[in-house]
């Protein structure tokens, strides 16, 4: 089976709004030997504004992200889904995926015309080398050797993980070294750990675990939370009614008969105390699963495995009980809504079919005109509202001067931070904060801090002109 490992650089943390810039990946075989390199990176996007103290932390300086010759976003984006696409069916595999690596990755694809799922459609299926770490550490800690924190908690840093394991390599810290990294700690555990590389691959899928949760009546849960591992056992007694990928499970610690006889206030406070009795799973989030006597889970006194089989049987039985739980659950917890900006809306269902021809009709089409046409068709509002923005930030002469006066002045006050409650960064907000930032940088940070704020004026008093 073939791996593709990659991994990214962005303009800041937010997945919804900040940019890829620099991205890279690899192919290997079953073996981990490396087959293909892909690297590509881009300019930035006038609609994004760097976060500074991002910025710092790379070293990146904001000539770097105006280099004559820089491909596009778009340009750039378009390069990575075919050299995906080229590679797939496969596996991908990156650092911090089901926490952000995806997220952006898939907001760079929809907001350039793609299908956003890329990696876990027509055959591909993904996971998070984080997790895989993570549960390595919850169920054979001495696998791997884990740095530790000040506070001497354990340290997932993809850099000083793989160091304190033996990684070295002649590249520069980016891209392309974390993609290296990546690979050796999956050769490390697929060789140390075989049965959590095992578990992992298994679980990759989401039909996978949603067949392993739905089967074994009781089955051992792990997670980490601020570097601490936690194992329960559980089962699943329903799911999410707005998101059939994720399911509800029943922490079996908890006698289920004690709930059964709670008020509904009583149990809506209980619900929401420690420990809590149910815990949601998402069935494409790499959870870390096992069976029950793979890595035995230490049990309170007075429990035993067979007091737990039992109160998983109670809840089997009781279907009144599980409803009850799964809709107190969720009215606890309701769907939030999605700020009603472009971004946010990836989720809101799919493309109809139509707009689908349109999107490949958008990247065949050989000139900017006609792509403006293609963009003015479009029936879902998302791949409208995308596309001109495309139209505008690759070529806006081949739009109408009246309405690209229009599409000036939104790009101007979306930058200069005129909605103070929009969820981006803007150009008023991030300029206030370079001072602090400078007395605390040393001089080759100072030097990549005074580029980015020199650059940010600039683009302030462009913005200032446009609206005045």
């Amino acid at each position: 089976m073939a791996y593709v490992f990659y991994d990214f650089e962005t303009t800041g943390p937010n997945a919804y709004h900040d940019q890829i810039i620099r991205f890279a990946a690899a192919r290997t075989d079953g073996d981990f030997q490396i087959l293909e390199r892909f690297e590509t990176e881009c300019a930035l996007l006038d609609s994004v504004v760097p976060c500074p103290t991002h910025m710092r932390s790379l070293l990146l300086p904001a000539a770097q992200l105006e280099k004559p010759g820089l491909p596009s976003h778009y340009t750039m984006v378009r390069s990575i889904q075919q050299r995906l696409s080229k590679w797939s069916p496969t596996l991908f595999l990156s650092n911090g995926a089901i926490a952000f690596g995806e997220h952006a990755l898939r907001q760079a694809l929809y907001k350039t015309l793609h299908n956003p799922y890329l990696t876990n459609t027509n055959g591909n299926c993904r996971t998070d080398v984080t997790r895989l770490v993570q549960a390595t550490f919850a169920h054979l800690p001495d696998a791997l050797t884990i740095p530790r924190t000040d506070k001497g908690r354990a340290d997932f840093d993809l850099e000083r993980l793989a160091v304190a394991n033996g990684f070295t390599s002649a590249l520069a810290l980016g891209p392309e070294r974390r993609v290296d990294a990546c690979i050796f700690l999956c050769r490390l555990i697929e060789a140390s750990a075989p049965e959590i590389w095992s578990m992992f691959m298994q679980h990759s899928k989401k039909t996978s675990v949603e067949n392993f949760v739905r089967t074994e009546r009781v089955f051992a849960l792990s997670d980490v939370y601020n570097g601490r591992a936690y194992r329960w056992l559980m089962t699943v007694i329903g799911e999410n009614p707005d998101n059939a990928s994720e399911l509800l499970a029943y922490n079996l610690a908890m006698d289920p008969e004690e709930l059964a006889q709670l008020s509904e206030p009583d149990l809506e406070f209980r619900l929401d105390q420690m420990p809590r009795p149910l815990r949601r799973l998402k069935s494409n989030g790499c959870p870390m699963l096992a069976y029950p006597d793979e890595f035995p889970v230490a049990l309170a006194d007075g429990i035993d495995i067979a007091e737990i089989e039992r109160r998983a049987e109670f809840l089997c039985r009781d279907a009144a009980l599980r409803s009850r739980l799964v809709s107190t659950f969720y009215r606890l917890h309701p769907k939030a809504t999605p700020p009603d900006y472009v971004e946010h809306l990836i989720y809101e269902g799919f493309f109809p079919r139509p707009d689908e021809v349109r999107m490949t009709a958008f990247h065949e089409a050989t000139s900017w005109m006609r792509r403006y046409e293609i963009a003015n068709e479009f029936e879902d509002d998302r791949l409208r509202t995308i596309a001109l923005r495309l139209v505008h930030a690759e070529d806006p002469a081949v739009i109408p001067p009246a309405r690209r006066r229009i599409l000036d002045r939104r790009l101007a006050n979306r930058v200069a931070g005129t909605d103070v409650n929009a969820p981006w960064r803007n150009l008023r907000a991030t300029l206030n904060e370079f001072d602090a930032l400078l007395m605390a940088a040393s001089a080759e940070q100072i030097a990549v801090l005074e580029g980015h704020r020199e650059r940010l004026r600039a683009r302030w008093d462009h913005s200032q002109t446009v609206l005045a």
